[in-house]
């Protein structure tokens, strides 16, 4: 797993779909959820292990114990997604399609922090 799960990384933004990527590795590898969290501590950036250890080392060893945390402590509420998403300007080196692809992403972030279930309007 060492080599298939990304690093996490150092823009807070971008956690949602850090630990959605890790959740689909999870499953497609079947790993079993009393080490789930033990694999991903050593993927954290300084500053989050440092956040993380100030948990219990019961809710340190619960995948979703430690999720939970790191979306709080890096304050990653509903309105933090919608004011990234409404403020969001295209980088100078970025592509449009990179731009529409963040775009699209953080709005998909807001939804799934409201619980909006489906949102397609096809």
């Amino acid at each position: 797993m060492k080599h298939v799960l990304p690093k996490m990384p150092l823009e807070s933004a971008e956690l949602f779909q850090f630990f959605e990527t890790v959740e689909k590795l999870y499953v497609m590898y079947e790993v079993l959820a009393e080490v789930q969290a033990k694999i991903l501590i050593p993927l954290f950036t300084a500053q989050a292990k440092s956040l993380v250890n100030q948990m219990s080392i019961d809710n340190m060893s619960k995948y979703d114990e430690l999720k939970e945390f790191l979306l709080t402590e890096y304050k990653l509420t509903p309105t933090e997604y919608k004011i990234r998403f409404e403020t969001a300007v295209k980088n100078a080196g970025e592509t449009y399609t990179l731009f529409a692809a963040r775009l699209r992403n953080l709005l998909s972030y807001y939804f799934k922090s409201r619980f909006v279930g489906n949102y397609d309007t096809h």
